[in-house]
């Protein structure tokens, strides 16, 4: 067995969806039932992949599974199996610094239970408080605050333990991204964190129109989420051997052979450019 991570970063707005809402947003984004955090389905996760990565020296199918029709012979399992992913940081606009990447201590404490970063504490950090990576980048000047969105927090006292940061990197390629991730970073409490997930994504009213008339169609007006871009997932996958008979291929020999091309595009609504990211499995 082979555990991998699959860091995810929209580089536009994403559109996971759930299907139909029934509140105001007619097409709201998936969400976990118990914390309203965003995720992706490690089924859409799989699916994408399997239609856009490349393989070397083995057939694609042993990754991802035969797509074979109901009753036809030789099924087996896929070596590969994803999990939702779940979100890492979340980009939210800041009055100084343009926007930061916030996470919560419920997140950090995750990342620590799956082995993804090995940190001694957990941060503490109470309502309206914040734990800022860069004391200089976001914090108003004379007044020891960050203001995010319409709501200032208080900076406190500690630093964030360089193996949150050494994850964080880990989503960006270019180097420039990842000092403008370091100088941006930010840790806020749980209920802060839960606050931003829910109601500071992007709302986008969507129409149909009458081609003749160019007037709305009836009952084409709706109201669809998105989460923006530089929202920040992370995967667990897990490589086992082949599971087709008669094929030794190992697990290692099928993450060398696995190859994937960026940008990926997951969600809905590709066709107007939305829900490319950014993904590297590491």
């Amino acid at each position: 067995m082979v555990k991998k991570t699959l860091t995810i970063r929209a580089l536009t707005s994403l559109h996971p969806g759930s299907g139909t809402g029934i509140g105001v947003i007619d097409m709201p984004v998936q969400r976990e039932r118990h914390t309203g955090y965003p995720t992706i389905p490690g089924s859409s996760i799989k699916g994408v992949l399997r239609q856009v990565s490349t393989v070397s020296g083995i057939n694609k199918e042993v990754i991802f599974g035969p797509e074979n029709k109901e009753g036809e012979q030789g099924k087996y399992a896929s070596s590969a199996s994803f999990s939702d992913a779940r979100i890492f940081a979340f980009p939210v606009r800041s009055l100084k610094g343009v926007f930061a990447w916030v996470t919560c201590p419920e997140v950090i404490r995750r990342l620590k239970n799956e082995g993804l970063i090995s940190i001694a504490n957990i941060p503490s950090v109470q309502d309206q408080e914040i734990i800022c990576s860069s004391q200089n980048y976001l914090v108003v000047s004379g007044l020891n605050k960050v203001v995010l969105e319409e709501y200032d927090f208080v900076v406190i006292g500690q630093t964030i333990d360089r193996a949150i940061l050494d994850f964080g990197i880990k989503f960006f390629n270019d180097q420039n991204d990842q000092t403008a991730f370091v100088q941006r970073f930010a840790i806020i409490s749980d209920n802060d964190f839960a606050h931003f997930v829910r109601y500071a994504t992007e709302v986008n009213a969507r129409i149909a129109l009458v081609p003749e008339t160019k007037n709305a169609k009836d009952g084409a007006l709706f109201y669809e989420e998105f989460l923006p871009s530089e929202t920040l997932f992370y995967s667990t996958v897990i490589f086992e051997n082949s599971r087709k008979e008669k094929d030794n291929t190992t697990a290692e020999q099928i993450v060398s052979a696995l190859q994937i091309p960026n940008p990926v595009q997951f969600g809905g609504d590709e066709t107007i450019g939305k829900g490319f990211c950014e993904v590297h499995l590491i």
